[in-house]
């Protein structure tokens, strides 16, 4: 955990606040630096990345040092009203001057007047090592009130191992350590892994007891407001869960049947970190080919199967396993909203690092009963899956960091992911996700 000077969250912090600074005799050094005006963007970004690659910490502008101890002396801030938007001037230099871009957090304390301090908190536990765009990597020096160009071939290569390290963390978690039985084999799983990236800014420990088990599943039989973005409601919806027990710093909910308590079933396991796995098994369909097809909505779906059971009467539908992809995707989506929802108040929740596995999908085939599916068909043939399984990204170690945004909920970018490893194209997503289910 990164050195706090406040005990509390960048979000939270006052004027009041930065008085703690001074009577600490808080001095620079690894977790620490200030500045009395702003600097360049080039010095910014250094100070920035030095403080990403090595343990974190904060970097305050508007704060003076003393020349002798380095500790803070006086919160004297800037003048805002020369500089337009500081925080998007700090941003802007963070983005613009270093690769990769690290994880940050930013605040604007207004003092009196135009002056004001800007604070910038950078977490550790980072994919390391973060380089200037001059080339170099900098790093803290402990009694240091600049960053250090890091030249010892040792300490870099310790960088890039920390890096890996983090990323070998990512790619464990995704691993699915459940044991299934023999009659359990062959049910297809749709498996979405979320971490927060980077690691250790959530802390939801009171979700570890039997009240907060209890809220959990209440949580999740409530209705829950589906965003496309801020400005366009979808409706509500939820995927109730109904049994819960801890885990090691986990909760583990399930949607089970009282007769199937000892089987895998839909699965959600929260983490006190905000860490997330879900488990959602695929539900088959009855042997279209065999099927009366008067009972499908869709003519072109209709037409389609008729077409195929026509072509070949020696084809053998029996290998072939259809889902509904609707259900699918309407779990994920309900899983999703659910996740963000319950973690919605905890500010350091700001990205997250992402991975999806289909598991056990062998000849499986996705089915949605619209026209659109029918049409896919009749120019491409059917979507057969020919992999047991499939990984988005196509390693867990790659990197799929997708922001916290309300104007952009997880599941919009992580449904169409999915539908597309199915081998469904992006221009039928739309259709699958808000068409009313018959099946």
């Amino acid at each position: 955990m990164t050195y706090n000077p406040f005990n509390k969250p960048i979000h939270e912090l006052t004027a009041a606040d930065l008085d703690k600074l001074i009577t600490d005799e808080v001095a620079e050094g690894y977790w620490i630096e200030y500045k009395s005006e702003f600097q360049s963007s080039k010095k910014i970004a250094r100070s920035i990345a030095s403080l990403a690659n090595t343990y974190g910490g904060w970097y305050f502008i508007g704060v003076e040092a003393d020349k002798t101890k380095n500790a803070a002396t006086r919160a004297c801030g800037f003048n805002s009203s020369d500089v337009s938007d500081p925080i998007a001037k700090i941003r802007d230099s963070i983005k613009s001057n270093i690769d990769p871009v690290p994880v940050f957090y930013t605040r604007l304390i207004t003092l009196s007047g135009d002056l004001a301090v800007a604070v910038v908190f950078v977490p550790d536990n980072q994919e390391t090592p973060f380089i200037t765009k001059d080339g170099r990597i900098y790093r803290r020096v402990s009694d240091s009130s600049d960053p250090v160009h890091e030249d010892n071939r040792y300490a870099i290569d310790r960088l890039v191992d920390n890096g890996r390290e983090i990323a070998k963390r990512f790619e464990e978690f995704c691993k699915d350590d459940r044991t299934f039985s023999q009659s359990e084999e062959g049910q297809g799983w749709v498996n979405v892994f979320l971490f927060p990236h980077p690691l250790g800014a959530v802390q939801r420990f009171d979700m570890l007891s039997t009240e907060g088990i209890e809220e959990l599943i209440q949580l999740s039989q409530n209705s829950i407001k589906i965003f496309l973005d801020r400005s366009s409601e979808v409706g509500y919806g939820n995927l109730p869960l109904n049994s819960g027990q801890l885990g090691f710093g986990s909760v583990k909910l399930r949607q089970i049947e009282s007769s199937k308590v000892g089987f895998n079933s839909l699965t959600v396991e929260l983490f006190a970190d905000g860490r997330a796995k879900f488990f959602i098994p695929l539900q088959y369909l009855p042997d279209l080919h065999q099927m009366p097809i008067e009972n499908l909505r869709s003519p072109k779906v209709r037409q389609v199967l008729d077409n195929l059971r026509q072509s070949d009467k020696k084809f053998d539908t029996l290998v072939l396993r259809y889902f509904d992809i609707q259900h699918t995707i309407a779990s994920v989506m309900n899983l999703l909203n659910f996740y963000q929802e319950f973690y919605s108040k905890e500010a350091g929740l700001t990205s997250l690092r992402v991975a999806n596995t289909m598991n056990d999908v062998w000849r499986s085939v996705p089915f949605c009963d619209i026209d659109q599916w029918g049409t896919h068909v009749e120019k491409l043939g059917l979507p057969v899956l020919n992999s047991s399984a499939i990984s988005i990204p196509s390693h867990a170690s790659r990197k799929l960091v997708l922001n916290l945004d309300e104007d952009s909920p997880l599941w919009v970018t992580i449904c169409p992911l999915i539908a597309m490893g199915f081998g469904l194209p992006h221009s039928m997503y739309g259709h699958i996700a808000f068409r009313p289910r018959d099946l």
